[in-house]
């Protein structure tokens, strides 16, 4: 009958041999001479078995975690990382990190082509400024063009432009509270035309001294001095006529 090294309880074994197993770590071995002590093997194979168990536990659930990804499309993917710092970020599962660094790419681009649409329209509004002006200041130049001095055109120019602005359809019109200021027929707008007239009494300088009438005497205070701005011709009918 041949005898277990190692039993849980010496009931196992026959009476005559229980003498021969001696108590070691809460169980009966056989005490036998020669046999090599192999209980440091067994922790090991042990610890072994536990590891490899442990092992194949995680590697399940590894795969139960990823039973939905396609290794082909995967590969593919990661492909295109190879090499690169995004890769080993997503190899070792800093998704939100590559995230947020393709995210700030591509809000400086978005940022890029921003400021670049911005440049656009901030130099189409100037050249429609510019033009608007030009317009605005033709429509001034025809109203005083033969009243007044022609170095008188730019101050009337100047004073113009602070009254007047150019309506949706490109006349100049003078604008309170956003609606146009109306002329004298209280019909149709306030145009540069009749308000050149007006400035007759606030800035006769703009303006040639005329006559008014066959009797008429000229002005030594004002229109002596207005005179020397008419042409020669102008200067001697306006004095022909002042002598009689």
């Amino acid at each position: 009958m041949a005898l277990d090294l190692v039993v849980e309880k010496l009931d196992a074994v026959p009476e005559a041999v229980r003498s021969m197993y001696v108590e070691k770590d809460g169980k009966f071995h056989l005490d036998v001479a020669g046999l090599p002590d192999v209980s440091g093997l067994q922790s090991a194979l042990q610890k072994e078995r536990d590891a490899a168990k442990a092992a194949n536990k995680a590697l399940k659930e590894t795969a139960d975690k990823y039973k939905d990804i396609d290794p082909d499309s995967y590969h593919r993917i990661m492909s295109k990382f190879q090499g690169d710092e995004e890769a080993q970020l997503l190899a070792s599962g800093n998704v939100d990190e590559v995230i947020k660094r393709r995210t700030a790419i591509r809000d400086a681009d978005w940022q890029k082509k921003l400021d670049a649409a911005a440049a656009e329209r901030d130099a189409e509004k100037q050249k429609t400024s510019k033009f608007l002006s030009r317009v605005l200041d033709e429509q001034i130049r025809a109203a005083v063009h033969g009243k007044v001095h022609d170095k008188a055109v730019e101050d009337a120019l100047f004073r113009a432009r602070m009254m007047f602005s150019l309506d949706d359809e490109g006349n100049a019109v003078c604008l309170q509270n956003g609606e146009p200021v109306l002329g004298k027929d209280g019909k149709t707008p306030f145009r540069p035309q009749e308000w050149i007239e007006t400035m007759r009494d606030t800035a006769p300088h703009w303006f040639p001294s005329t006559a008014s009438g066959s009797g008429a005497q000229p002005n030594h205070s004002k229109g002596g001095a207005n005179l020397m701005n008419l042409p020669p011709i102008e200067r001697m009918n306006a004095a022909r006529q002042g002598k009689k």
